[in-house]
């Protein structure tokens, strides 16, 4: 019989005392219980989501132009260096997370990024790693498009 066991009454429990799995391996029962209930009904998968999709550095950039003024996906790709058809999957998983909105004019369709909030979450991350944040970042667009050349 354990020194433990013996300054405690058989069969009965003091309030802390940890149960199952968490008995092997617990330490602090009630720090796991305070843990638990502050983790409990968040959607963590979500949260997940939205920084997955910002976590690809073309999607970033994307997210960043769009936070500043709306852009077809034709001069996305020319900003970006990159092909049509990645700008155009990229701004998919961007719009399943509604992180950007779409508009047609014509034949054509503008994509913005409208919610400041996303645009405040990209200028911390900016600047927690030292770069230089646009102050515009989390102000609603103001500026109109320009005409497009031939």
């Amino acid at each position: 019989m354990l020194l433990a066991d013996m300054a405690r009454p058989a069969g009965r429990r003091t309030p802390d005392r940890p149960t199952g799995a968490l008995a092997k391996r617990s330490i602090h029962v009630s720090d796991v219980r305070r843990a638990r209930e502050l983790i409990a009904g968040v959607d963590h998968e979500s949260v997940a989501d939205f920084f997955a999709a910002l976590a690809d550095p073309n999607r970033l950039r994307i997210v960043h132009v769009l936070l500043q003024q709306e852009m077809c996906t034709s001069d996305l790709a020319v900003t970006l260096s990159i092909g049509e058809p990645l700008v155009s999957q990229h701004l998919r998983v961007l719009r399943d997370l509604e992180l950007v909105e779409s508009r047609r004019a014509g034949r054509v369709v503008y994509y913005s990024a409208p919610n400041r909030e996303v645009g405040r979450v990209l200028a911390m991350g900016l600047k927690l790693q030292g770069n230089e944040a646009d102050s515009r970042l989390g102000r609603p667009l103001t500026a109109g498009r320009a005409e497009a050349t031939a």
